[in-house]
C-alpha cells in the first residue's frame, strides 16, 4: 500500500491490478490505498482465473467475480475492465486453465460468454472501457482481431531484446484504433545481477539468458540502470497509450518516474538494443 500510495503522490493515476495477483491480496491492498481517491484515478483490474474451469464459459460466475471484486477494491465501478489472460483457451472453449492457444488457433471469440459480460458491465456502467490482456502476443492479436473493445495489454512481449507486441498486436491497434498499454517490460532486467550470467533462475526465459552478456555491456558502457534503459526505450515508442512498470517498493516507483521524466533513449542507444532484440518469426 505504502507503493500505491507513493505513486499517487507522484503524479500517477493509472493503477491496474486483477483477482489473479497476489490471490486476491493485490485488489484488497488497492481498494484500502486508493480508497479516498476514486474520482482522481484511472483504475483497471480484470475479469480473471476461476476456480472451476467451467465458470469461464459463465457468464452469471464472472459476473459474481466481478461483484466480489468491485467489493474488495471499495468501488462501485471502474474505469477500465479486461479479459485476464484472453490467450488462455478456457475462456474460449473447453479446457483445462493455463493452457495457452495455439499461434493461428480460432475460436468463437466475440460470442463467448467473457465477452457478454464485459459489454454488460460498460453497457450497466460497471466501467468505461472494456479490454483484453495476454502474454502471448501472436494469440493476443488473434482475440483483437475479433473482439469489439477499447484497450489492449500485453506483458512481456514488448521489452529491451523482445519485439512480439509491436509485431502482433501494434497493427492491429493502430488500424482500429484501440489503446495500446504493455506490461512486463523489465521482467528480469530491474537490477543487474552478474551471476546470471552462468545461473540464469529457472524462469529466465533462454532468449533472454543469451543476450544478457550483450545487454549489460551496453548498460555498462552507457551508465545508465537497467530498469531507466527499459522505460526510457519502451515508454516512448511509436503507438504505447501507457507502460505499467510493475514496482513493488516505493523507491523503485520514484526512480522509474525520474526514469521517464528524462525523456527517450538517444537514437544510439536504442540502435544497440534494436540490434541484438530477439528475431521475430
Amino acid at each position: 500500500m505504502e507503493t500505491v500510495r507513493r505513486a499517487f503522490d507522484l503524479g500517477i493515476r493509472y493503477f491496474d491490478t486483477s483477482p489473479a495477483y497476489g490471490n486476491g491480496l493485490s485488489q484488497a491492498a488497492y481498494g484500502v490505498a486508493l480508497e479516498h481517491h476514486h474520482e482522481e484515478t484511472f483504475f483497471a483490474t480484470k475479469l480473471a482465473d476461476l476456480r472451476e474451469p467451467s465458470h469461464f464459459r459463465n457468464e452469471d460466475a464472472i459476473w459474481a467475480q466481478l461483484g466480489e471484486s468491485l467489493r474488495i477494491l471499495r468501488r462501485d465501478r471502474v474505469e477500465l475492465l479486461q479479459v485476464h489472460e484472453s490467450d488462455w483457451r478456457v475462456w474460449w472453449g473447453d479446457a483445462a486453465a493455463g493452457q495457452i492457444m495455439a499461434p493461428e488457433e480460432r475460436h468463437d471469440f466475440a460470442g463467448a460468454p467473457v465477452i457478454a459480460a464485459l459489454q454488460r458491465a460498460k453497457r450497466e456502467g460497471v466501467c468505461r472501457l472494456i479490454g483484453i490482456t495476454g502474454n502471448n502476443a501472436q494469440q493476443v492479436s488473434q482475440v483483437l482481431a475479433d473482439v469489439e473493445v477499447d484497450c489492449c495489454l500485453t506483458a512481456y512481449h514488448f521489452t529491451l531484446v523482445q519485439r512480439g507486441a509491436m509485431k502482433w498486436v501494434e497493427p492491429v491497434t493502430r488500424e482500429r484504433g484501440i489503446a495500446m498499454v504493455v506490461a512486463g517490460i523489465l521482467g528480469q532486467l530491474r537490477e543487474r545481477h552478474d551471476e546470471w550470467l552462468e545461473e540464469p533462475p529457472r524462469y529466465m526465459p533462454t532468449e533472454l539468458h543469451e543476450r544478457l552478456a550483450a545487454i549489460y555491456q551496453i548498460q555498462r558502457e552507457a551508465g545508465i540502470p537497467l530498469a531507466e534503459l527499459a522505460i526510457r526505450y519502451v515508454a516512448f515508442a511509436p503507438r504505447v497509450t501507457h507502460v505499467l512498470v510493475g514496482a513493488d517498493r516505493p523507491e523503485h516507483i520514484e526512480a522509474d518516474v525520474e526514469a521517464y521524466h528524462r525523456g527517450p533513449l538517444p537514437d544510439d542507444l536504442r540502435a544497440a538494443f534494436d540490434a541484438i532484440a530477439v528475431p521475430v518469426a
